[in-house]
């Protein structure tokens, strides 16, 4: 939201998906989460990499957030390992992800 963190993906998406899980619309504040999945390799925090900060949002799984504006973007767990997930929402545009249930 801030601007402070920007990051990217390179190559094909596992998923873009909307995730309608408990954890993900309270971590949220929403009634849908809209994800890009990628391995983790393929992901790249290109700025603000000091102002993200993770917290372990279940015993597998952490979220990570701007520390500066408090934006939620990343998640990563056990359960999909070698994945990184990043929010839909806070992609820069141009982009064709569309997020599909």
């Amino acid at each position: 939201m801030c601007g402070t963190v920007q990051f990217s993906f390179s190559g094909k998406p596992r998923f873009v998906a909307e995730c309608v899980c408990h954890s993900c619309r309270t971590a949220h504040g929403a009634s849908a989460v809209p994800w890009v999945g990628v391995k983790s390799e393929q992901f790249r925090i290109e700025q603000g990499t000091d102002s993200v900060k993770w917290y372990a949002s279940s015993p597998q799984s952490e979220r990570g957030f701007c520390i500066e504006c408090g934006t939620r973007m990343f998640f990563r767990s056990s359960l999909w390992a070698g994945e990184t997930h990043m929010t839909v929402s806070n992609m820069h545009p141009p982009h064709n992800l569309v997020p599909t249930l």
